[in-house]
């Protein structure tokens, strides 16, 4: 009953909720002829009982209300009886509305606001939500027949129309398997006098759960059952997690969770959601249990969903369409807010598939508002899908602990376990030595898991099954442990374990990989790699000066040197005469390169070697321990002060830290806020931007600039970065390793990845197009041009500074003179999206005087879209090169190492004038409720067909939304047609508030000149 009067209210009875559905339908019940007695009695609850499976690791529970939860167990050896996700969470004061919990919630042909604008089929569900009240057969005294007739038969009660398990949860085997039916229909049969009222279902959604591992794996399959038509049927599966260990002072669901891991991003502390491309293969979540101790490693409480499949061959898991991360009830449309929004029967649901994040919503800190500390959850949409009578669509996803790698596929999983991370930790019998590394040596364990029973009902053995790892560089068994190992048989369903212990060489240390794989006697093996972070040896290497041809490299010295002299550290035993090492940094409020006398952590340096030879630098981290306090649960925050302007820095720990988290105060405001946020529009307290010195390459010739635009990268140790500082007096705060080495990115993984790059992304107002200078001994790689869709043509956010020169080094820089001194070069030019000429003028620097240098611009095929024309143009010479026909130019600088560039971008169109001859802009199909949750469809001709290019802006002129608009062909009116479609939402995805729009429509004319149309358009609440 709880579930039914979410849809229909809190005071519907029973047997109105009953009429209500059937009046939904168009049916009500039919008396019997002239009856004058009451029929038969009935109805009541059927309580559902739940299923649960558990393995040792993780159980699995399917409630019969529909809500899914999953914990670990007594005997889960990493994070023993905790929560991961809960089932239902608690209710408002007064009201049966859940503010948290796990459901699976079900939109079929544009749900019901679909049904009461056109009566046919649409409706929405909760899995399971018509256990909860689904009627009893009952009996009862008969009544008169007409006015004195003699008492009637007792008479069978009657079921709701809403929603009903086929098949209640139930363990089989080693899954959890339920059968829901869904968009009820009712049927009427009379005989003799007597009506009889049955339920039907279109549609039944069959779940199979099962366990691998540590890991829930959640199948769901959706079939038709009508057999005329064909059903659009869309799922959104809410997961309540529990980032933090279970509470003792709070309920599960007043408890704060996050922030998030993704991939590649920032660390999730506010409402997010992530689109297509964009939704990321895994998440993760972190919290210490215990620290390590000398012998033992840190205990976490973890959490992972698997949203993606590792590579492109597997198709399990599902993807989601959208993947959000918000609060418990607004996620389960439950928000009191949003449903005073929404109104009508549909209102909950109606916030359920148009939840937009809510940026303010701090989901890792507690809330002020009325439901207390904020809870979060995680929601999987897959956007509707076409199933044809008889048809089905399955949909698969995964969410469980963090503890291992996994292969999922079938018929065998894969899974591996080890430490994220080894620590550090002093030697207590012998504190000369220094921090240790522990465990050392650490364990490795296998899980080879038979999954034939997923195939069919019974499955086959798996065995015997070949299990062998390759320790890989720095890595090497320990105790005697045999590379190769055998599990004799697998039963269907069963897990066999074997296990290594690895120890560091002691000759590199980083991120070191090693993988284990998986041969059964019958199919394909599995294999899978696993990394640990090993943060010793403390060291990198100078190369040698024959090699490099006296260029630098940028580092830093993450640990505790105190004012001893760098060659002491560098170099020692060796003699310093003549000088081993040229060392200057650069100096923010002068402007100027200095030479440093002593090491501080947090800052970088550049060093250039005068040995031959390259040169190992091992830091011993007996005289120079690293900083105190740098991992949980001990963390000691570590200030620094970067002046206003350039700042080369440096991760002052000797783990990874997620660039991002860093946090930054301004005394001034008495703000404080993370990195990412300092960087923001709002803000712009840092350019968004970093750039690493990379010396990857063995030829120093192609030593260049990495341009890092995603904060969500992991600061390297040793590792130096340039960063400019817009605001003057802030403190940036390191506060520590939350979880060493959890989801590492390199920066290479990074480049062009965030959110809003745009490399290479062809379209006619979205692109970027890389430009690289090489000479005869150095290069420079990090130049962009380009559009954007948020750019303007003047100084933005789009436009990145670029950082110092270093004597002896190509330069190419992007030049805007007029803009003052700080901003006169740049790595990054984008500008605004209108289709008008753009003019990029640069300026090309030599390593010596009169030298030659090569321009080129890689990829510009895949990365300009074919509507652009490019030239470069020699402003000395006047010599022009198309640059779609060439794919270099080179120049020769003049007395002073420089010459000037231009390039210029036209957009191309057919000879003749063009105009618009229509322009209509209309709501979407939702019977008047398009401007609430709906699309506006934009339709277009114009006299031929050319670039097109429609832009949503404010009332104030704004521009919140540019979209890609189709043209097609000239028809045989001579009229080109072409539409768009927006969802109301701006370019973040975020849906836009109510009030007025202008939708303006460009056409781009053979002399460059613009044609344009605009119509308002009301969006209301």
């Amino acid at each position: 009953m709880e579930r039914f009067q979410r849809i229909f209210g809190n005071r519907m009875t029973l047997a109105a909720a009953v009429l209500a559905v059937a009046a939904l339908i168009g049916i009500c019940p039919v008396a019997g002829a002239q009856s004058g007695g009451g029929g038969g009695g009935g109805g009541g609850t059927v309580t559902v009982p739940s299923a649960v499976l558990t393995n040792g690791n993780v159980t699995l529970t399917l409630n019969g209300d529909g809500s899914f939860g999953l914990t670990t167990t007594a005997s889960n050896s990493s994070d023993p009886s905790n929560t991961l996700m809960v089932a239902e969470g608690a209710t408002l004061t007064g009201s049966l509305f859940h503010i948290g919990g796990s459901f699976l919630y079900l939109r079929i042909d544009g749900g019901l606001d679909n049904f009461f604008a056109t009566n046919n089929s649409g409706w929405d569900d909760v899995f399971g939500s018509g256990s909860a009240f689904a009627g009893t057969t009952g009996s009862g005294g008969g009544g008169g027949t007409g006015a004195g007739g003699t008492g009637g038969t007792g008479g069978t009660g009657t079921t709701t129309l809403a929603g009903a398990w086929i098949e209640p949860p139930s363990v089989i085997g080693n899954h959890i398997e339920a059968v829901y039916g869904t968009n009820p229909q009712l049927f009427t049969t009379t005989k003799n006098g007597t009506t009889t009222y049955t339920v039907g279902y279109l549609l039944q959604v069959s779940f199979i759960g099962n366990i691998i591992h540590d890991t829930a794996r959640f199948q769901f399959t959706v079939k038709n059952l009508d057999p005329g038509n064909a059903h659009q049927v869309a799922m959104d599966f809410v997961q309540d997690v529990h980032v933090l260990p279970s509470p003792t002072t709070v309920t599960n669901a007043s408890a704060p969770d996050g922030p998030l891991i993704v991939p590649g991003q920032p660390y999730l502390h506010h409402e997010t959601e992530f689109y297509a491309s964009q939704i990321p293969q895994y998440w993760q979540a972190f919290h210490l249990i215990t620290p390590a101790t000398s012998t033992t490693p840190e205990t976490l409480h973890s959490l992972m969903g698997t949203l993606r499949p590792t590579n492109s061959f597997e198709t399990d898991p599902t993807p989601p369409t959208r993947f959000a991360y918000g609060r418990s009830d607004r996620l389960n449309g439950e928000d009191l807010a949003c449903l005073s929004s929404f109104t009508g029967l549909a209102g909950p649901f109606d916030c359920i598939w148009n939840f937009t994040p809510d940026p303010s919503i701090v989901l890792d800190q507690t809330s002020a508002s009325p439901l207390g500390p904020t809870d979060a959850s995680v929601a999987l949409y897959w956007d509707p899908s076409a199933i044809a009578p008889g048809g089905t669509q399955t949909y698969v996803t995964y969410m469980g602990q963090a503890d291992a790698t996994s292969d999922f596929g079938q018929p065998m999983s894969l899974s591996v376990s080890g430490p994220i991370a080894l620590s550090l930790v002093n030697n207590v019998s012998n504190p000369s030595l220094g921090p240790q590394v522990t465990p050392n040596p650490f364990l490795v364990t296998a899980y080879v898991q038979n999954l034939t029973d997923l195939l069919n009902s019974t499955g086959v053995d798996e065995g015997p099954v070949n299990v062998f790892i390759n320790p890989g560089p720095g890595l090497q068994l320990a105790n005697g442990d045999q590379a190769s190992q055998t599990i004799s048989s697998l039963g269907p369903g069963t897990e066999g374990v074997v296990s290594w212990h690895l120890q560091p060489t002691g000759a590199q240390g980083g991120s070191l990989t090693y993988s284990v794989t998986a041969t059964p006697s019958l199919g394909n093996g599995k294999i899978v790699q696993r990394s640990v972070l090993v943060p010793s040896p403390q060291q990198f290497t100078l190369v040698g000066n024959s090699l490099a041809k006296g260029l630098f490299q940028m580092v830093s010295i993450p640990e505790a040197t105190g004012t001893t002299l760098p060659s002491t550290i560098l170099f020692p035993g060796i003699a310093a005469n003549p000088p081993l090492f040229d060392l200057v940094r650069f100096d923010t409020p002068s402007g100027n390169y200095l030479p440093v006398n002593s090491f501080v952590p947090g800052q970088a340096y550049w060093i250039r070697s005068r040995l031959p030879q390259n040169h190992t630098v091992t830091i011993n981290v007996a005289q120079y321990p690293p900083l105190p306090g740098q991992t949980q649960p001990n963390n000691q925050t570590y200030k620094m002060q970067y002046g206003q302007g350039w700042n080369q820095i440096g991760n002052p720990y000797v783990y990874p830290i997620r660039f991002s988290e860093i946090q930054v105060f301004d005394p001034s405001t008495v703000t404080l806020v993370n990195m990412a946020e300092a960087a923001d529009s709002i803000h712009q307290w840092v350019v968004p931007v970093v750039y690493p010195y990379n010396t990857s390459d063995p030829n120093p010739a192609n030593w260049h600039y990495d341009l890092v635009d995603n904060f969500g990268f992991d600061m390297q140790p040793f590792t130096g970065y340039w960063l400019y500082v817009n605001k003057p007096g802030l403190d940036f705060i390191y506060n520590g390793v939350d979880t060493p080495g959890a989801g590492i990115i390199t920066q290479a993984a990074l480049l062009g990845s965030s959110l809003g790059a745009t490399l290479g992304r062809d379209k006619m107002t979205n692109w970027r197009q890389q430009l690289s200078a090489r000479g005869a001994d150095s290069s420079d790689t990090v130049n962009y041009i380009g559009v954007a869709p948020n750019a303007t043509d003047r100084a933005d956010i789009y436009k990145y500074p670029k950082p110092p020169v270093l004597a002896q080094h190509v330069a190419l820089d992007i030049v805007h003179n007029s803009w003052g001194a700080a901003g006169q070069r740049f790595a990054q030019d984008l500008r605004s999206p209108m289709l008008t000429k753009k003019v990029w003028n640069l300026m090309v620097h030599s390593s010596g005087p009169t030298q030659p240098v090569t321009i080129s611009w890689p990829g510009i095929a895949s990365s300009v879209p074919r509507g652009w024309s490019l030239e470069l143009v020699d402003t000395t010479t006047g010599a022009q090169r198309n640059m779609r026909s060439s794919s270099s130019y080179t120049v020769t600088t003049n007395q002073n190492g420089m010459q000037p560039l231009e390039i210029v971008a036209t957009p191309t169109t057919a000879n003749g004038a063009v105009s618009i001859t229509s322009f209509d802009v209309t709501s979407g199909p939702r019977s008047g409720r398009a401007a609430l949750a709906g699309s506006v469809q934009i339709h277009y001709a114009m006299t031929r067909a050319t670039q097109a290019q429609i832009t949503i802006k404010s009332s104030a002129g704004r521009t919140i939304r540019t979209l890609e608009a189709t043209t097609r062909a000239v028809a045989a009116g001579g009229v080109a047609t072409g539409d768009a479609v927006w969802d109301l939402r701006d370019n973040r995805g975020v849906s836009v508030p109510p009030g007025l729009y202008n939708v303006e429509l460009q056409a781009l004319a053979s002399d460059g000149s613009l044609t344009r149309q605009i119509r308002p358009y009301l969006v209301v609440r």
